[in-house]
């Protein structure tokens, strides 16, 4: 029958209800996601953004993934939608293509066979509700890879065949998903990520020279960055982030950071939440973070100092001081004077950077 659906070009969820298991009383069931006859997705439930998430962070193991995914949810036009998810997911660098489709192709097999193996009914319901596909092309999983392992269909069964409702039923599914239901969990090795080298485009960097250390700013703040900028940028590479998405790219994305300063308010996820996260990643454990605020509060600094920050300092801070701080944190090159520069004439200016 799943031969069937994929001659037919099917659109639309498959679903399996096993036969009810007296013993354990229980009756599982099992969804498939057809598109153009093409298997995208298979689990004990119906997929949505959130589950998809969770199996993605349990088999992957990421320490950002937590915040890309926060982030990723919160910038969806369409909250509901898997593709447009996926897309910005694999946009923030923390995962590829590659390893989302591994995750759930190796979950979807596993379906599949529990099915093969299972006694009950299958249905079909038509519709494009649920949009998840792969790549940048959009394709589904493998077939053959999938199918690999099953007894063919002149193999006598070891079990119970499916007993199968006429294809052309119908079944009302569920629009929510059962919270008790777990995805299946195959061994899946968590790959490592490999960062790109180029930086998004979408963040303003300067052009890297060899002889000065790299900086990243995090803020968003246009006006703030460009003071920043201002102060620092004869005596390193300054690299602008605008939100913690693309603070979190740049990071993914060029290995020369040496320093970064962030911002504390930001919109979405923080710059609490994202020094934490930053900090709970291993090359990261040394990097030092230096934190920017409107509020220096002693309660304030405590939290900086909670979520890993290596200083925690007022926005309305003078040039010189940036200049010291760059100097005591990188390899920048030369005198940490800021009198004998081009930056020189910053030094007799205390910028607000709020």
């Amino acid at each position: 029958m799943l031969n069937d659906f994929k001659r037919d070009r099917f659109t639309g969820i498959v679903s399996c209800v096993a036969k009810y298991d007296a013993a354990a009383k229980t009756a599982k069931n099992y969804f498939l996601i057809f598109r153009l006859g093409e298997i995208t997705y298979g689990d004990v439930a119906l997929p949505n953004v959130a589950r998809l998430s969770d199996l993605l962070m349990q088999q992957l193991n990421h320490p950002l993934m937590p915040t890309a995914t926060k982030l990723c949810q919160e910038q969806c036009d369409n909250p509901g939608s898997m593709r447009e998810f996926l897309t910005r997911f694999v946009a923030t660098k923390v995962v590829t293509w590659e390893q989302v489709e591994t995750v759930v192709h190796n979950q979807t097999q596993a379906v599949i066979q529990e099915i093969v193996a299972t006694s009950g009914m299958l249905a079909q319901t038509p519709g494009d509700s649920i949009d998840i596909c792969f790549g940048h092309d959009g394709h589904a999983l493998n077939w053959s890879s999938l199918m690999a392992g099953l007894p063919s269909e002149t193999a006598a069964p070891s079990q119970d065949p499916v007993v199968a409702s006429p294809v052309a039923a119908k079944i009302q599914v569920p629009s929510t998903v059962s919270e008790t239901s777990a995805p299946l969990t195959p061994s899946v090795a968590s790959p490592s990520v490999a960062p790109s080298s180029v930086a998004p485009s979408s963040v303003a960097s300067s052009v890297a020279s060899s002889s000065q250390p790299t900086v990243l700013s995090v803020d968003d703040s246009p006006i703030a960055q460009k003071m920043l900028k201002r102060s620092l940028d004869a005596y390193c590479n300054m690299l602008l982030a605008n939100s913690a998405m693309d603070a979190l790219k740049l990071l993914n994305s060029n290995s020369e950071i040496e320093l970064v300063f962030l911002d504390v308010n930001m919109p979405g996820v923080d710059g609490l939440e994202f020094c934490k996260a930053v900090r709970s990643i291993p090359k990261f454990k040394e990097l030092p973070i230096i934190m920017l605020t409107a509020n220096e509060g002693l309660v304030n600094k405590v939290r900086g100092q909670i979520a890993g920050s290596t200083l925690y300092i007022n926005k309305s801070v003078e040039p010189s001081r940036l200049v010291e701080i760059l100097h005591q944190y990188t390899n920048v090159q030369g005198s940490g004077s800021t009198s004998s520069s081009s930056g020189a004439a910053n030094a007799d200016t205390t910028y607000s950077l709020k």
